[in-house]
């Protein structure tokens, strides 16, 4: 048991080299010892399994002890090379939440995932660096034959190592919280395999959070409706960095059309809730706020206040569709796509995706007369936005009003990113046009209309980084801005304004208040004129009684924005 041939000895070591490489990076903590630990406990770990696999493949022959190890090179090269890869792009690794982005990716954001990321020299040095890993285990196999090597004189410490590991089997149960008090205080919680496990069996649990949701659905309810908005406007953008916007003082004209509406109110001081869309939705959504002891699921989501109130709800969307044949729920067309929950929020939605919004609206025109052909409206515009890679947003042909030369001051970057913020400035102005034709269809309707991105996204704004991080160590207060500060418009129509001037009023008297997007329910409430239990003043934008001073806590960790963004 303790005598290993050379070349099992080479596949032992590259194993447990391949799954230690990422957690030099992974591995986070303050202490310098307590790191070490880790990192040992994790080499011995991973020796241990490796070895466990080596013998487990000798079993059954010769025949299948190759085919066993050609699997587990693939899987084991893989599982290495793309946690360097999610490290280095998005200081991400391997969890439920990589595996929510993945499973809520659709073709369009896939095609420019590739574009944006797959063709860096980053991605190339990840690529050869595993190469030359590889050529070297190889080379490694063919010099080094079958002969034994003995450990005979350790089989003590090597047989006490083995069973040390194999005792810890019992925190990879199916009970991630049984697992987590287990594993309390024990290095096995800095294990990249044990962290990615708790992590699957947490995405698994939270899609029991639908059914919840459903249930709180079926019984939501209103107690009385004024009406006061008979038409209610949502746009909702998409990785719009509000500083790459004119109207909040960017040097570039990116709103040359919003900037010159006299009846938009700008608020200059509005933080997304997550820089996730999918996140973002379940928290603007949800009656629920993040500081509540509820969780989102566990109240109704407003769209079925306003629905059950007599509003007709209209949902279209460039990002999140429901295909005509798709009879099923599919998890890639958003969480409210969910057969249980869908009906309880809206009436009438779109099935299929655009290259451009304008295709979108375009479509929404066709169908315009039946869709709003009710006395209430409460319609959704969900749009592509800025989504990287931006060049992908907008018909270069006709919107490509900016090029790198525009950003010659900008001697930080190279050609090739003057050209990415000019295409993102170029995205920018594309969706000023498609919001402001949004609002040319309810210029003459008592409508309101609110704009207001999911998150914003960083592009080469301080430094040499596109699109978002989701690891808050690796943040400071310039990401939070780029990434969480979004721009938040209303505007009212001449009819709206004649007939509501009190709401009016109370909108311009609070362009100037700190808000999330979080709170975005209960704003829509007070302009729906709906009374029900679930409606909170201090939570309201433009209520007298809201509270300017109410924490402000963004993504998953619930971080404090201002306190952030003060002390980074």
């Amino acid at each position: 048991m303790f005598n290993v041939s050379q070349s099992t000895l080479v596949i032992i070591l590259t194993y447990s080299i391949l799954l230690l490489i990422p957690e030099f990076l992974l591995i986070r903590h303050p202490n310098a010892v307590l790191y070490v630990v880790s990192v040992v406990f994790n080499l011995l770990f991973y020796i241990s399994l490796s070895y466990v696999l080596c013998l487990i493949g000798r079993l059954p022959g010769k025949g299948f002890e190759k085919l066993w190890h050609t699997c587990w090179h693939v899987i084991i090269y893989f599982f290495s090379a793309s946690n360097i890869f999610l490290y280095v792009f998005f200081g991400l690794h391997w969890d439920a939440f990589t595996l929510e982005l993945i499973n809520e990716t659709n073709q369009t954001e896939a095609s420019g995932f590739v574009v944006t990321y797959l063709t860096t020299a980053k991605f190339y040095w990840i690529v050869f660096f595993y190469t030359v890993l590889a050529i070297l285990e190889a080379w490694c196999l063919h010099n080094w034959g079958n002969k034994l090597v003995s450990f005979g004189k350790f089989r003590w410490v090597a047989g006490g190592i083995v069973l040390l590991m194999l005792g810890h089997l019992v925190m990879f149960s199916t009970n991630y919280e049984q697992n987590y008090k287990i594993a309390k205080g024990l290095p096995i919680k800095r294990n990249m395999l044990w962290k990615l496990e708790q992590s699957v069996l947490q995405f698994i649990e939270s899609h029991e959070e639908y059914d919840i949701c459903a249930r709180f659905l079926k019984e939501a309810s209103v107690d009385s409706c004024a009406y006061s908005s008979p038409n209610i406007v949502i746009i909702i953008g998409e990785s719009f960095n509000k500083h790459h916007s004119s109207l909040y003082g960017y040097g570039k004209d990116t709103n040359p059309l919003l900037s010159k509406e006299k009846n938009l109110y700008v608020f200059q001081d509005v933080v997304a809730a997550y820089n996730l869309t999918s996140e973002c939705f379940k928290r603007f959504l949800s009656m629920a706020s993040a500081d509540d002891s509820i969780s989102w699921c566990e109240a109704p989501l407003f769209p079925a206040l306003l629905k059950n109130a007599g509003y007709h709800v209209t949902f279209y969307s460039n990002q999140f569709t429901k295909e005509a044949e798709h009879d099923q729920f599919n998890a890639k067309a958003g969480f409210f796509s969910h057969p249980a929950i869908e009906p309880y929020i809206m009436d009438e939605r779109n099935h299929g995706m655009f290259d451009y919004d304008g295709e979108l609206l375009d479509l929404y025109r066709q169908h315009r007369e039946q869709l709003e052909d009710h006395p209430y409206n409460l319609i959704f515009f969900h749009l592509g936005g800025q989504h990287f890679p931006p060049k992908m947003k907008y018909p270069i042909d006709r919107f490509s009003h900016f090029s790198a030369s525009d950003y010659a001051n900008r001697t930080d970057l190279d050609e090739n990113q003057r050209q990415v913020v000019a295409e993102y400035d170029n995205a920018t102005r594309y969706n000023d046009m498609v919001v402001n034709e949004i609002i040319d269809m309810y210029r003459k309707k008592d409508a309101i209309v609110i704009y207001f991105s999911d998150h914003g996204d960083e592009c080469y704004d301080f430094r040499n980084h596109t699109g978002r991080t989701y690891d808050f160590t690796a943040m400071d207060a310039r990401a939070v801005h780029c990434q969480f500060d979004i721009p938040f418009l209303i505007y009212v129509s001449d009819t709206y304004k004649e007939r509501h001037p009190e709401l009016v009023q109370e909108i311009e008297a609070a362009t100037d208040r700190p808000f999330i997007t979080d709170d975005l329910p209960h704003l829509v409430l007070h302009l729906a004129g709906i009374g029900t239990k679930w409606y909170r003043p201090e939570r309201d934008l433009i209520s007298p009684l809201y509270q300017n001073d109410r924490p402000r806590l963004i993504n998953k960790e619930l971080i404090n924005y201002d306190d952030f963004c003060r002390t980074h």
